[in-house]
């Protein structure tokens, strides 16, 4: 993987979606420490590019594996800061999840409240429209 994250430096939306896998990679593997500081480089590479929704995904992303590792306040802390960068859809589905396994219901169930209220037909776009879970 060193290899393609070499070639991936400096190349815009490379670099970071790159730093983002190694970040996860070394999540998965238990080397948080490593993960927490290639997920900061991959927030400030999509930033440097104007990428606010790159930015606040590899935000959530990040809360969601500190979550899973049992730190609900840096998860919660996490979260806040990945809908802080951007609010949308998928950034607030996956601050749910972290919020949720981080302990913080309210939070969660508040965040999934949301996406309830923007899958109304009239939020929805035509393009996404077909694969839009019906409402109860």
């Amino acid at each position: 993987m060193a290899e393609q994250v070499a070639w991936a430096t400096g190349k815009p939306g490379w670099n970071e979606a790159f730093l983002g896998l190694e970040a996860n990679t070394a999540a998965y593997s238990g080397r948080l420490v490593q993960a927490r500081a290639l997920t900061r480089r991959a927030i400030v590479s999509a930033q440097r590019n104007q990428d606010k929704a790159g930015a606040a995904s590899y935000q959530a992303v990040a809360s969601l594996y500190e979550a899973l590792f049992g730190n609900a306040v840096e998860a919660r802390k996490s979260a806040a800061a990945a809908l802080v960068l951007y609010a949308g859809r998928e950034v607030q589905s996956v601050a749910a999840l972290a919020s949720a396994f981080a302990g913080d219901t309210a939070r969660a169930e508040a965040l999934a409240a949301d996406l309830e209220f923007l899958k109304t037909p009239s939020r929805i776009s035509t393009s996404s429209q077909p694969f839009a879970a019906p409402l109860r």
